[in-house]
């Protein structure tokens, strides 16, 4: 067996002879590379280790592989000799801490890879905030790069202003107007200097270009918000955030929803921190250790590979243990309770008709072996919006989503329910054109209200966020999930979801939105759920989700 090195891709490079190759691929991240007949293998942490083990002698390594695997051996085993607690009494906090955050606080004040893990609510940006700033005054960096949805860029511009011990020098990039964010990159000054860009801006228009323009010459903390925006693999976003972090003096991802699908969502939040914390280079390896797949039949002769399951969940939990931080409110804080409750509705005859077709429609497409993932997602969306009351019309021109004939008895519902509360709701729905159902009502029946979507502007969504909390005669806030992030709206204990859609990380996050600090009353959330329909099926597969995401949470905060 030979083994060399090869510096370009940070990979050992393995001949060996038949009798030698069980050994190599019982390596855990390893690929064959057919055009010169040996292994690749990448200089990460569980490799290192089962090289050690298995492959511990000298004379097979070339001089610069040997140098690689003792500077990687002793890159493990190093333990830096730090301060065991962060300086709480002299640091010039604007609000106290509360203890959680003085936990994270001396837990990872010597880090360089976090993942701070905190239910919304629970002030994780408050200490990535002040931990910037303790690293910036022991010179560790002298820049901020925070990567977020673009729904709560305007969040952070606030909570610098509201955390950051002295005024801040930043600046929020906004698509088309670069010629500010030039002169912010170039300026001179040496203070702590803070950027501000949506995740989104990473994959289209300059926003990548100018993100490296930012981290050149200086030593930039990389802060990723809402961290599972970045979960995909294949995502042109997640590559770019990880090209990034390589770049980085430190690295942070914040999230109260890391785990949305499964595990195999942690891979590459993890990897933007450091590929050697799970150890392998690979999100297919990665998912082959730790997921049990089937594969499953979806048209003739086309088959998927499925997730069904996990395996090797305690060395996973490990791995991240000492990166992680995870909180959640009833460990920290005396919050009120939450209450579920269900609702359910039988569809107008118009509607039960319509829904018949289009469920039968897609049956015949899955039995008949045309089954297409696009328009089997296409026609589910569908069947959502028949139990909204809305189906979509071709009039020759285009495609408009219409009100289907009869009384809709989700609004009817909804209705019915606001006499029922005495105070502030707020209504989630999936579909602007329920929106504008619902709203429609609410002006007939005098009902004051406010509205927060993709069509508002941000000034617009500023009002409507302080008219609801401040404004006593504004009952109803009305929103699609999709702009849950960040906002506070605790002046509500009561929310009704017209209608519900897949993703638990907004079905996560549209319910903190209530049940953070200052919420005193317990919270009810009111789901409206057409019977035999879609509707469950939904509600189900987000329980389902959840189930997966507390047992991992709950194992890594007896790891930490």
């Amino acid at each position: 067996m030979r083994i060399d090195y090869e510096e370009r891709t940070n990979k050992f490079v393995i001949t060996c002879g038949y009798g030698e190759s069980a050994i190599v691929t019982g390596m855990p991240d390893r690929s064959y590379r057919k055009a010169t007949r040996t292994w690749g293998a990448p200089c990460l942490s569980r490799n290192l280790q089962y090289m050690k083990q298995h492959m511990n002698n000298p004379s097979m390594f070339t001089d610069k592989a040997l140098e690689a695997y003792n500077n990687g051996l002793k890159a493990l085993n190093q333990k830096n000799v730090i301060d065991t607690q962060f300086p709480i009494d002299t640091h010039p906090f604007k609000m106290p801490p509360m203890q959680h955050q003085i936990e994270a606080f001396n837990k990872f004040h010597n880090q360089d890879e976090i993942a701070l893990l905190f239910e919304q609510g629970m002030g994780k940006t408050y200490t990535s905030i002040n931990l910037a700033y303790h690293w910036y005054l022991t010179g560790k960096i002298d820049a901020v790069l925070v990567i977020c949805p673009s729904a709560i860029k305007l969040v952070w511009n606030l909570e610098l202003d509201k955390h950051l011990p002295c005024k801040p020098n930043k600046h929020v990039l906004t698509a088309g107007k670069y010629k500010a964010a030039e002169q912010f990159i170039d300026d001179p000054t040496d203070d702590l200097k803070w950027m501000i860009m949506g995740v989104e801006g990473l994959s289209q228009g300059n926003g990548f270009d100018y993100a490296k323009w930012f981290m050149l010459h200086r030593k930039v903390l990389i802060i990723v918000d809402e961290s599972s925006r970045i979960k995909t693999p294949s995502k042109n976003r997640t590559d770019r955030t990880i090209t990034l972090g390589k770049n980085a003096k430190k690295r942070i991802i914040l999230s109260g929803t890391s785990i949305t699908n499964g595990i195999e969502d942690w891979y590459t939040q993890f990897k933007f921190l450091n590929p050697n914390i799970l150890g392998f280079n690979s999100f297919y390896t990665f998912r082959d250790y730790f997921c049990i797949t089937q594969s499953i039949e979806v048209s003739e002769g086309r088959f998927v590979s499925k997730i069904v399951g996990y395996q090797h969940e305690d060395e996973l939990v490990k791995a991240v243990a000492p990166h992680t931080l995870r909180v959640e409110k009833k460990d920290a804080m005396d919050l009120p309770d939450k209450i579920f409750l269900n609702r359910y509705i039988t569809m107008n005859p118009a509607q039960k008709k319509m829904y018949k077709t289009m469920d039968e429609a897609l049956m015949i497409e899955y039995s008949g072996g045309e089954y297409s993932t696009d328009t089997s997602l296409e026609r589910l969306l569908r069947l959502q919006q028949i139990t909204g009351g809305f189906h979509p019309h071709d009039d020759g021109v285009r495609i408009q989503v219409k009100p289907i004939a009869g009384k809709n008895p989700k609004v009817e519902e909804t209705m019915a329910l606001l006499d029922e509360i005495a105070g502030k709701v707020v209504i989630w729905c999936q579909f602007r054109a329920e929106i504008d159902a619902i709203a429609e009502q609410l002006a007939d029946s005098g009902i004051n209200f406010v509205q927060f979507h993709g069509g508002c502007g941000d000034t617009q969504k500023a009002f409507a966020v302080k008219a609801f909390q401040d404004d006593p005669t504004v009952k109803v806030f009305l929103a699609t999930r999709a702009g849950a992030y960040g906002l506070t709206l605790t002046s509500a204990s009561y929310a009704i979801y017209y209608s519900q859609g897949y993703s638990l990380e907004e079905y996560s996050q549209s319910q903190d939105r209530i049940h953070r600090i200052g919420q005193h009353d317990k919270c009810t959330y009111i789901h409206l759920l057409c019977e035999d329909t879609v509707d469950v099926d939904v509600m189900k597969a987000l329980q389902e989700k959840q189930d997966v995401a507390t047992y991992v949470y709950d194992t890594v905060k007896t790891s930490t």
